[in-house]
């Protein structure tokens, strides 16, 4: 490989270009904080038929300032300057959106483990076409970038290309990095069954509807979970990242005719990723879950995880996790999650699915005492909702 150096100015150097001629790969050592910087190496990438691929070090601005304030002899920061410098940039840092970009794939370094382990697949010093390069980055994916666009990370999972949130502040939490703690509060500030929802195929449409149609669409049917505010705590529980749950609240609400998260007059809450406050405590999005352990879940998505319920909550017995995948729960956990059928092209116009929830959440869940274990009612409100929705597809 042929590095280029981290100038401070725009990228227009004729020698990348060359390089890109000659059939060696060229590797870009510079900040790029954000698609303004990214865009002009998408371009000579593009110009040249050859595919970019960002690899994106996502380490904490704490450190960063500290490694920063360590050099010495650097051109254009000096020691004394480096913590504010740093700070500036992390503020103004927007995480590689690569199908929009224009990126072939990304991979997410979060530890320097996981950067030596990148410099390993891309291969120090190799030569040859540009492509040998994303090939071998691509082997450790079980499915090809070409055909699948996804972020990877350090683990060897992914997720989606996502955009940045509107006013966020740097890179969603991924899998596994948010530190564990309670969420729920003392059970005499609020004794209520908690009732977390899954977000794709369980409240909205799945990823792959969202992608194709543009848009993120409600499951009908959630005016029926909305009567239940009162007498049950919900809250989500999604593998999707926090740019995709602000996307979806509002949509969730408007088809509900309120918000189902959150309570009224309540302080909204601080987001992981410093973006926009949050309406409830009980938002969990995918830094709240974990890798999927090797050989679980769905083994066509590499980017897998499981939603573990105690590491979060103070009661955790009285916590319910309504999902469409029962693969979701962590090692242990299975009774906490009640298994609905996913939203299908079966359901679309008769919402039997979230009716017959409320009803049998209102019948088994609501009643129970304070505190009390929510898991063993959780059972007969999954075959309840399945025995609604098969009696409905008979019909149909």
């Amino acid at each position: 490989m042929a590095p280029v150096s981290r100038a401070p100015p725009p990228p227009r150097p004729p020698f990348p270009k060359a390089f890109l001629r000659a059939g060696r790969s060229v590797v870009v050592d510079r900040c790029n904080f954000n698609p303004k910087q990214r865009a002009p190496w998408v371009r000579l990438a593009a110009a040249a038929r050859v595919p970019a691929v960002a690899v994106e070090l996502a380490l904490p601005t704490a450190e960063c300032a500290r490694r920063a304030a360590a050099r010495g002899g650097h051109p254009t920061i000096p020691p004394a300057d480096a913590p504010a410098v740093v700070a500036r940039m992390a503020a103004d840092y927007r995480a590689v959106d690569g199908a929009r970009e224009g990126f072939a794939g990304v991979t997410v370094c979060a530890t320097d483990a996981a950067a030596r382990a990148a410099v390993r697949r891309l291969g120090p010093g190799r030569a040859g076409p540009p492509r040998a390069d994303l090939a071998a980055l691509a082997a450790a994916s079980a499915t090809p970038w070409a055909s699948t666009p996804r972020v990877a990370s350090a683990a060897g999972n992914a997720v989606p290309f996502r955009r940045a949130a509107p006013g966020g502040r740097g890179r969603p939490p991924q899998p596994g990095s948010l530190a564990p703690r309670h969420l729920d509060g003392p059970l005499g500030l609020d004794p209520r069954p908690i009732c977390l929802f899954d977000l794709n195929d369980t409240l909205a449409s799945s990823t792959a509807v969202r992608r194709a149609a543009g848009r993120i669409r409600a499951r009908p049917g959630g005016g029926a979970l909305l009567a239940l505010k009162q007498k049950l705590r919900f809250g989500l529980y999604t593998s999707a990242t926090l740019p995709t749950v602000r996307d979806a609240l509002p949509i969730l609400a408007a088809a509900a005719g309120g918000c189902l998260f959150g309570e009224a007059g309540a302080a909204r809450q601080p987001a992981a990723d410093g973006g926009p406050p949050l309406p409830s405590s009980l938002i969990l999005h995918r830094g709240h879950t974990a890798p999927a352990p090797a050989g679980e879940g769905d083994p066509r998505k590499a980017w897998a995880t499981v939603k573990p319920v105690a590491p979060w909550f103070s009661e955790p017995a009285r916590v319910l996790v309504v999902d469409d995948d029962a693969t979701k729960a962590a090692a242990g956990e299975a009774a906490h999650f009640v298994v609905i059928p996913a939203w299908g092209a079966a359901e679309a116009g008769d919402c039997r699915a979230l009716v017959a929830l409320a009803a049998a959440l209102d019948a088994h869940v609501a009643p129970l005492a304070p505190g009390a274990d929510a898991r063993p009612a959780g059972a007969a409100v999954a075959a309840a909702v399945r025995a609604a929705v098969e009696k409905g597809a008979a019909l149909a």
